[in-house]
């Protein structure tokens, strides 16, 4: 038996030696082993330990389970088929999102996932992802058209119909009976809510959406053309004429006159009711959006206010007799107002000391002159115990007597 052992060491042996003789190269030589070991399987142990099999057996060996990872353009591809999934079914419904309040948080909670994954696209921007960058723009633009109708929807929903005042009589000399006339108030501490809180709270999420998105104008501009309407059809009701065609600079002074204790009631709702209403309700809806505040408030409310104060101009610009120096001071006290009582006096009771003793002697020097009434009736339209009256009623931000 151990002779026979003996012999195939021998053999083996001999065997390695043709292969290295053989084989130019190591690779030559363990091709040589593989064919000897494919005839005898007593050669197969020496096809093991050559170095090509050890080669193979350090090659580690691919777990099946794992699956290769995504490459990262792959990745954004696979989110921004799912978000378009998402956000097409809500951009391309016939039915308000915001009629229910599970869809549009929803919406907006896919446009968040699209405003994110855009900001993460755009940190990797480069000529690969450029195709992605555009499908993304699309799909952001189309989102940013739906929100923006949302939001002309909330704002018609909730805001007061506005009438058109153009065709009507009042507005054309057709008669004074027809003009819109608001009720008076007794006081002026007043705000105005004109939307709801809740659809506020809509048109806020709608806004960051829209400015984050990068159409904060477009968001603005749509909620000024709305709130304008509002603003122009509350001072049409306030019962101001409209100016003459040739403006008011090019009106008489009893046509002006006219018009003054009608332009300060007016004055005193517009600047102490209705404008600090409307700023308060464009920081609400752009809340924490502090310069859209600022733009909404201006494009909504500052071509009214320069349209109504055209007026004071005018009456600033005519000749000023003493009569008009009185309806000038009516006009530019009309929206002063002194909350403490105790400066209110003071300041009354300096005017009078200043104003009163001065008219009065004016009184006496015009009634001792000759042709009296004749200076009374031009100069003097007011009485020492008019001027008084008036003085009395300043810094109230209250109804008067004219």
């Amino acid at each position: 038996m151990e002779d026979v052992e003996d012999g195939e060491e021998k053999l083996i042996a001999a065997v390695r030696h043709i292969a290295k003789s053989l084989g130019r190269t190591q690779t030559m030589a363990d091709d040589i082993l593989q064919v000897f070991s494919s005839f005898d399987n007593r050669f197969f142990a020496l096809d093991k330990t050559s170095d090509r099999h050890q080669r193979r057996r350090d090659v580690p060996t691919a777990d099946p389970r794992q699956s290769p990872s995504p490459s990262p353009l792959a990745s954004f591809d696979r989110t921004l088929r799912a978000l378009e999934c998402q956000v097409v079914r809500f951009v391309d419904s016939n039915r308000l999102i915001w009629s229910d309040s599970a869809d549009a948080a929803a919406f907006l909670e896919a446009i968040d996932d699209l405003l994110d994954t855009a900001t993460d696209l755009n940190n990797q921007a480069s000529p690969a992802t450029k195709p992605l960058l555009d499908r993304m723009d699309h799909l952001l633009r189309r989102c940013v058209l739906r929100l923006d109708e949302e939001f002309r929807a909330v704002i018609e929903s909730t805001q007061p119909p506005v009438e058109d005042y153009d065709n009507d009589d009042a507005y054309h000399g057709g008669g004074e009976e027809h003009i819109p006339v608001a009720n008076p108030v007794d006081t002026y501490e007043i705000i105005i809510d004109a939307l709801p809180p809740g659809s506020v709270a809509d048109l806020n999420d709608i806004a960051h959406r829209m400015v984050a998105a990068g159409f904060g104008r477009e968001c603005v501009e749509t909620y000024a053309d709305f709130r304008r309407s509002f603003v122009e059809e509350s001072v049409a009701r306030l019962g101001l004429r409209p100016p003459p065609a040739d403006g008011f600079l090019a009106a008489a002074w009893d046509e002006i006159e006219e018009e003054i204790p009608r332009w300060i009631e007016a004055a005193r709702m517009v600047f102490l009711i209705l404008i600090p209403s409307e700023r308060r309700l464009c920081e609400r809806v752009f809340a924490s959006l502090p310069a859209y505040a600022d733009l909404a408030f201006s494009v909504t409310c500052v071509p009214v206010a320069s349209d109504f104060l055209s007026f004071g101009a005018a009456v600033a610009s005519v000749d000023q007799g003493p009569e008009r120096l009185f309806g000038l001071l009516d006009m530019t006290q009309g929206s002063w107002v002194a909350m403490d009582e105790q400066m209110r006096a003071e300041l009354r009771g300096g005017i009078a000391e200043a104003v009163l003793p001065a008219y009065r002697n004016l009184v006496a020097r015009l009634r001792q002159a000759g042709d009296a009434r004749w200076l009374l009736d031009r100069y003097l339209k007011y009485s020492v115990e008019d001027v008084e009256a008036r003085i009395n009623e300043l810094f109230e931000g209250g109804r008067r007597s004219q």
